[in-house]
């Protein structure tokens, strides 16, 4: 029977006949479908299929006269009772649980249901997490070192001995050019450095040009034509010879260096160089 009838009849009773033949006919086909793929794919289950009931009884005889084995040698149950697998600490996709953490919470602007005016209740949260980083604080150390005179002889002034000054890296120097040095630029200035590798670091040329100023690096020298990095040779093997390790002791030792520098020997710098040493 066609599954559409094009028109379909309007009596009520022939369409309810034609509704039934349709049951009929797809209630035949799904069985038809059932049995095929029970002889290509087998029964789908082991309660489906027709056990002899003469297969279920198996004679071992009387069981009484067997002797018991000597099992000394097994032990006991309990002992091969595996142990629960631990689940191995791992903490992929997320930071180390070792970092502090601070809770930011954001609210949407308005509580207020936009479609009925009603409000708005909290029935769950998304957190997130990523790394924020504080970065350094940039602050002047102003450090003092008085100066003591003796009221007895006018001669003598004392006072100790300055800090140690650390030098100076990308990250510090950036941080002063950001922070220091643009907010005292004005637009036009022209800022000359020499080729320190701090003074390269990134962010230090866009902050510059940020504020409407030029950056100029002088330009490269050689070595073998500056007298001075002849001097700063002796001074360096010098210090190392004599291998000081305080900032006491290693500026005492500068201050002993200092004479064996001798004017001919400097002479001698910038007459190695390619200059006039009168």
């Amino acid at each position: 029977m066609p599954l559409r009838h094009d028109p379909l009849p309007q009596d009520a009773a022939q369409l309810t006949r034609i509704i039934l033949s349709l049951n009929e006919e797809n209630a035949d086909l799904k069985a038809r479908v059932a049995f095929l793929e029970g002889q290509l794919f087998g029964t789908k289950s082991e309660k489906m299929t027709t056990i002899d009931p003469t297969q279920a009884i198996l004679d071992l005889g009387d069981l009484s006269d067997i002797p018991v084995a000597a099992n000394d040698d097994v032990a006991p149950v309990g002992e091969y009772k595996t142990q629960a697998r631990r689940s191995p600490a791992r903490n992929i996709g997320h930071l180390p649980k070792h970092l502090p953490r601070y809770d930011e919470l954001i609210e949407p602007e308005s509580k207020v249901c936009p479609c009925c005016s009603f409000e708005l209740h909290c029935i769950g949260t998304d957190v997130s997490e990523a790394l924020d980083i504080v970065p350094a604080v940039v602050r002047v150390k102003r450090t003092t070192r008085p100066r003591y005179a003796c009221r007895a002889c006018e001669n003598a002034i004392h006072k100790s001995r300055g800090p140690f000054v650390a030098l100076t890296n990308g990250i510090v120097f950036r941080a002063y050019v950001e922070q220091v040095l643009v907010p005292t630029l004005t637009p036009g200035d022209i800022i000359v450095m020499d080729n320190l590798p701090a003074h390269k670091a990134d962010g230090v040329r866009q902050a510059i040009e940020s504020a409407g100023c030029q950056l100029l690096y002088l330009p490269p020298y050689s070595p073998d034509f500056s007298p001075i990095e002849k001097a700063f040779s002796k001074l360096k093997a010098l210090l190392r010879a004599r291998a000081k390790r305080t900032v006491e002791a290693l500026w005492d030792t500068v201050g002993e260096i200092d004479a064996l520098f001798k004017p001919h020997e400097c002479a001698n710098y910038f007459k190695a160089c390619g200059y006039d040493p009168e």
